[in-house]
């Protein structure tokens, strides 16, 4: 009966599968030998709603396009952690596109309250695929939003950043693949982020209205000395319409600059998260609250907070922070490394939470990078503005 199920149905087999690569034609081959040889073993769904399936999306896919019905044995779950947690105990095929499409309708159907954003990032807990992958599996967007144009692009858009000290020892996980990476070819310092100067730089300021200073570095590792030297340079080639960019992780080191520094300086420092816990395994870097206090208690009229990479967070608290530290602007993006560094990252809809209680709050926001496929939640950011 199954053999002559398979031979009748199998073009529209392959219309459901849809196989691009070598890897799908052999799961599918192996899933048909399994039904033929009457290997038709039950699907494992979930107590919380039987279209959450635990094992056998590809066999019910095969089975469904046969006409065969399997029987179907229910597990209990008290909640969607733990239907994750069994369902990852479970996965061993590779996933194909339509094993992806399954397992995200399914999702949205029972969990209406989670944007596509979260299911992504559940998917790719699942999966092992990177963002880019599902969203064009899915079909979320065009394919040309995935190109790779986003790793060229500078840290801030319509900056231009003047490096005459270069180099830092925080050693954040997510700027070796960015900052780390563009130096290699460099002189044999910049290559290894060591910190040091470039006094061949000082008058080589760029021609443009904002300059981000060390830009590509930490000021807090420039000898003062030095730092000085760059300071004194800048009041030197000042113009009334300059924007000077200066940022540390270690806020506490502007306070010896703040007597020389031109008016027109806007200090900043990184706040990726309000969590202490687990950080040492992302930076050595001062923890966030220690960057908070020392940055509240500065006494300089222009103030920027850059939250990028975001990175999960508390946000009752971390709206706190940056409420208290009064920043001009507020420079918000994810990681734009994903497949080399795995960060805890918000869901898109937390961040659109962040955003929204700092809007209310009359705070400015620059975007950075969303990663494009992350707009499809963007609607949720207009619906809060109105």
């Amino acid at each position: 009966m199954i053999k002559e199920s398979l031979k009748v149905n199998i073009f529209g087999i392959l219309v459901v599968f849809n196989m691009r690569s070598k890897r799908e034609k052999e799961v599918f081959n192996r899933l048909m030998e399994s039904l033929k040889y009457g290997q038709t073993q039950p699907i494992l769904v979930s107590s919380l709603d039987d279209s959450l399936i635990v094992d056998g999306y590809k066999r019910k896919m095969v089975s469904d396009a046969i006409g065969l019905e399997l029987e179907k044995k229910t597990i209990e779950h008290q909640n969607r952690e733990e239907w994750l947690r069994d369902l990852k105990r479970h996965a061993s095929c590779p996933e194909t596109r339509e094993s992806v499409r399954a397992k995200y309708e399914a999702i949205k159907k029972v969990f209406p309250e989670l944007g596509t954003e979260s299911i992504i990032q559940i998917l790719m807990e699942i999966t092992g695929k990177s963002r880019m992958t599902l969203y064009r599996w899915l079909g979320k967007v065009s394919t040309d939003t995935y190109s790779n144009k986003h790793k060229e692009e500078k840290m801030y858009k319509n900056v231009e950043t003047w490096n005459p000290f270069y180099g830092c020892n925080f050693n954040c996980i997510y700027c070796k693949p960015s900052f780390q990476a563009k130096a290699y070819w460099q002189h044999k310092n910049c290559g290894l982020y060591t910190p040091h100067i470039h006094r061949e730089r000082l008058d080589k300021i760029p021609n443009a209205r904002v300059i981000f200073v060390c830009g590509d570095s930490d000021i807090y590792w420039c000898p003062f000395e030095y730092g000085k030297e760059i300071v004194e340079t800048m009041n030197r080639n000042n113009r009334t319409d300059r924007i000077w960019l200066l940022q540390s992780k270690k806020p506490s080191c502007f306070k010896q600059y703040l007597d020389i520094l031109p008016k027109n300086t806007y200090i900043g420092t990184t706040l990726e998260t309000n969590k202490d816990e687990g950080y040492e395994k992302i930076s050595n870097a001062p923890k966030p609250s220690e960057r908070y206090r020392e940055f509240k208690d500065l006494e300089w009229d222009k103030k920027y907070i850059t939250i990028e990479p975001i990175m999960s967070f508390d946000k009752e608290e971390f709206v706190n922070w940056i409420v208290d530290i009064n920043p001009d602007f507020v420079f918000i993006g994810y990681n734009s490394h994903p497949n080399e560094v795995c960060l805890p990252e918000p869901s898109m809809d937390e961040t659109i939470e962040l955003i929204h209680e700092l809007r209310v709050r009359k705070i400015d926001i620059v975007y950075k990078l969303f990663r494009q496929t992350s707009l499809l939640d963007l609607p949720k950011l207009k619906e809060k503005w109105v």
